[in-house]
């Protein structure tokens, strides 16, 4: 038997709902809902209880959802409000698919979620998306890698906007020969 402290009260988790329906989350894809993976797909089909990045994922994507699922988006939602919620629904024994936007181990912000899951004993696993950066190649009929030309692709995000140093420093950046895509 797991436990949970919910502000002052003590939550006694049963072992069945510790192993039933581990949090899932899931890669909606680059927002085309032909290009969710299959696994994610039947995630959502699943689902008790999806909570959704409100602002990132289109609701299209939830068209794979089943036909009793309820919908949740995040949008306004912090960090420890997102938990409380996998956790209240966790608890009621359903199964909950928290939905990322791509991939969620890209700029995802998933390892606080999993943290904060881990230290209530609630089991988790991730189902990896297509990154909008493949979605982009596929679309522009493009490869990242060529022969003979470069074997790296760089992914990165820049911090900070227009005054960013590193864009002040792109000439430097432009002498690698390895294609960038900034996210």
């Amino acid at each position: 038997m797991g436990h949970y402290r919910h502000q002052t009260q003590l939550i006694r988790i049963p072992r069945y709902a510790q192993t039933r329906h581990p949090v899932v989350f899931a890669g909606a894809g680059p927002g085309d809902p032909d290009l969710i993976t299959v696994k994610a797909m039947k995630a959502l089909n699943r689902a008790d209880v999806i909570i959704y990045a409100g602002s990132l994922v289109p609701e299209s994507v939830l068209t794979w959802k089943g036909p009793h699922a309820r919908t949740l988006s995040s949008a306004d939602l912090n960090l420890v409000q997102i938990v409380d919620m996998m956790t209240a629904h966790y608890l009621d024994g359903k199964a909950v698919v928290r939905l990322h936007t791509g991939d969620p181990s890209l700029y995802g912000a998933i390892f606080e979620q999993m943290q904060a899951l881990k230290k209530r004993d609630i089991p988790y696993q991730v189902i990896p998306g297509v990154t909008a950066a493949f979605a982009a190649a596929a679309a522009m009929t493009m490869e990242f890698t060529l022969p003979e030309t470069t074997q790296t692709l760089i992914l990165t995000r820049i911090p900070g906007g227009p005054r960013c140093r590193i864009l002040k420093t792109w000439k430097a950046w432009q002498r690698i020969r390895h294609p960038w895509l900034f996210i």
